[in-house]
């Protein structure tokens, strides 16, 4: 697990010792234990060094910063080098089948001389190593046969081409950018944004993102980045950029668009076809098992390994099921144990501490508290919008934030977190109320009333689940009374419709699903890529890697293939089928539980203490030169009202701060 960045420059260009400098410091955050530079000069010969200061000019660089988590010795350096083959990789990630593949691997060598001249022969630990040798025995073929969370680029001297690859769901980050202009423009990349806004200057801010973010709360969920001209490479492709073009970065937008699906590119190496289920049994029974198994590869290790343990049923489950696992047979030794879990204490109506002593007391799992005082929030700010690289949506990332800060200073680098069971298993409650919504216009009125007079219990929800059922059953033409019941009108007052109209703006509507498949396939590329990527900058901004079974790839097939109503079972209610998959592993009185705590913390008693740093940020400069906000709602009034009064609090006032903040801290320009 690390941080990756490189350069490629036009074929007669040169990349420049500073910039790979500044590559190299902007990603040590997240990788404390090694670094790496690789150059390739014009004579197609690389060069290896500590940093830029160890190596010729050249062409191309990559970069790296390591989390060592398998094979922490020396042994698993990077940039990683397969000699004899003619490749060389930069990667970021675990491959949870690295071992399966490593066998598959060593059997092929023994039958073809070919393959074990090039290097079948393992002398580390490392998934870094089989990731090579995959390529080298089956080209760009190998990457449908990975299973985990990475992102990668991988040179290949033969083919004379360097690849850039991120995994199915996009759990790893990898962004792309030009950098310079006309014959002299690079190709740049790395695992943040940050760290390539140094590279140029003059960026501009991302209209259609700006308003996704300040409106739904939503970043880094399409391939647009909050910065024109920085893109995000598509969760599950591979982009190939050719080392003879004599300028790569020339219309970059339309070489992104042709990124390849590397599972629809090569078939023959795809995962085996969706399970065929009968009945709902055979669902809970499959997905038990999945579940059991994912958990049981997300816990090789060679370091300690912790859980976030929040209390609900998803996290309960990931702890259960290592447990579980812990008795069982571990190929190659390297299972970890458990050995604390982190809760957040918010010490309001939402604290979930007990319900997380509950789920850790039966594994006599040590668990640690993660408080925060009211102040502390003004004290990190500014570190947390740096650390969380695009705006964040609301203050439950420093929640987030102080929990990894805190697996790091107990000594764990490894955290195992239940983020994807909502999506995957319908857990929202807007996945109840579409259900409903599609009963009722379906004609199955009593399934309808079934579930709407048991309605989840969502504490901190900010629309009751009879208002968001009725919002998705009113007739197309009254879809706006629906909105406004929901709270989910398209441009809110404090937006200018002008300024959206004049940057070609689309506002999403994000009511629009009309089944719970429809809703719940949003819910897993939309909202899940957002948390990723708030997961993913917290963790990693302490060097702290961590791991989410639920998106394994076995799992989330078998979770979509499932008939959607099966899910909620015959009382309606959310998440029955993973209830009734972890029941006799998972306490019952945490499976039991009636209501839903969201990922909550006390915004408003944060907001009101930072109130004299926060509030002059909504007559920042950078704000009022954007343009964007309303000069007919002034942000202040709505701010004082909300913060310091007593109407209720909505995320959007930390959506405006952070918003500022990003921008003064950037130096992005108005679009």
């Amino acid at each position: 697990m690390c941080g990756i960045a490189g350069v490629l420059a036009p074929r007669r260009g040169i990349v420049d010792a500073h910039e790979v400098a500044q590559l190299d410091a902007a990603i040590a955050h997240r990788g404390p234990d090694g670094r790496g530079v690789l150059s390739l000069t014009h004579d197609d010969r690389w060069h290896l060094g500590i940093d830029a200061r160890d190596v010729p000019a050249g062409r191309l660089a990559l970069v790296h910063r390591r989390l060592a988590v398998l094979d922490p010795t020396a042994a698993g350096q990077q940039p990683m080098l397969h000699a004899s083959a003619g490749l060389a990789v930069s990667y970021n990630g675990e491959l949870y089948n690295f071992r399966a593949l490593r066998e598959t691997l060593s059997r092929e060598a023994l039958s073809r001389e070919t393959l074990a001249q090039g290097g079948a022969h393992f002398t580390t630990r490392t998934d870094t190593e089989v990731l090579l040798a995959a390529y080298a025995q089956w080209g760009v073929a190998a990457f449908a046969r990975f299973e985990g969370m990475f992102a990668f680029a991988l040179l290949d001297l033969r083919q004379r081409v360097l690849h850039l690859v991120r995994d199915r769901r996009g759990i790893k980050p990898l962004l792309i950018a030009r950098v310079g202009t006309g014959e002299g423009a690079r190709v740049a990349f790395a695992s943040e944004l940050r760290a390539l806004l140094p590279l140029a200057s003059g960026w501009r801010l991302a209209p259609q993102a700006a308003y996704d973010y300040l409106r739904n709360g939503l970043t880094g969920h399409t391939t647009a980045s909050m910065v024109q001209g920085i893109w995000h490479l598509p969760p599950g492709t591979v982009l190939s950029l050719s080392l003879d073009d004599d300028h790569p970065a020339t219309q970059l937008d339309e070489t992104l668009a042709r990124a390849v699906r590397f599972d629809d590119a090569m078939p023959n190496a795809r995962r085996g076809a969706a399970p065929s289920i009968a009945t709902r049994d055979e669902a809970v029974a499959l997905l038990r098992t999945r579940l059991l198994a994912s958990v049981d590869a997300h816990l090789q290790s060679d370091v300690p390994v912790g859980a976030a343990l929040s209390g609900g049923i998803d996290s309960s489950s990931i702890v259960a099921c290592a447990f579980a696992a812990r008795d069982g047979d571990a190929p190659g030794g390297q299972r970890a144990t458990l050995q604390r879990a982190f809760t957040f204490a918010s010490g309001d109506d939402s604290d979930e501490t007990a319900w997380a002593a509950r789920a850790a007391a039966p594994f006599g799992l040590p668990l640690q508290h993660v408080t925060v005082r009211d102040t502390d929030l003004v004290d990190d700010f500014d570190d947390v919008v740096t650390a969380l690289d695009e705006p964040a949506g609301s203050t439950s990332v420093y929640a987030q934030y102080r929990v990894y800060r805190a697996a790091r200073e107990s000594g764990i680098p490894v955290l195992l977190d239940g983020q994807g069971a909502d999506e995957l298993l319908a857990g929202y409650h807007s996945a109840h109320a579409v259900l409903a919504a599609e009963y009722w216009r379906t004609g199955k009125l009593r399934d309808a009333w079934r579930l709407l007079r048991t309605p989840p219990q969502v504490v901190g929800a900010s629309v009751g689940p009879w208002k968001a059922a009725l919002a998705r059953i009113l007739p197309v033409p009254l879809v706006a009374v629906g909105r406004a019941l929901a709270r989910r009108t398209l441009v809110p007052v404090w937006l200018d419709r002008t300024w959206l109209e004049r940057h070609g703006v689309r506002p999403r509507d994000l009511m629009s699903a009309r089944t719970l498949r429809e809703q719940l396939d949003g819910d897993l590329t939309m909202g899940l890529r957002t948390l990723l990527s708030y997961q993913d900058r917290n963790s990693m901004r302490f060097g702290v890697e961590s791991r989410v079974p639920f998106l394994d790839p076995h799992l989330v097939q078998l979770c979509r293939s499932i008939p959607a109503p099966w899910l909620f079972g015959s009382e309606g209610r959310p998440k029955a089928l993973l209830r009734d998959a972890m029941r006799g592993l998972v306490p019952d009185v945490v499976l039991d539980r009636r209501d839903k705590v969201a990922f909550r913390t006390p915004q408003q008693a944060w907001l009101r203490a930072g109130h004299a740093r926060f509030a002059p940020l909504l007559d920042s400069e950078p704000l009022r030169a954007l343009g964007l906000f309303a000069r007919s709602a002034p942000l202040r009034p709505l701010w004082d009202a909300a913060v310091l009064g007593r109407r209720r609090y909505v995320d959007v006032c930390w959506r405006w701060i952070n918003f500022a903040r990003w921008l003064e801290q950037t130096g992005v320009s108005p679009p």
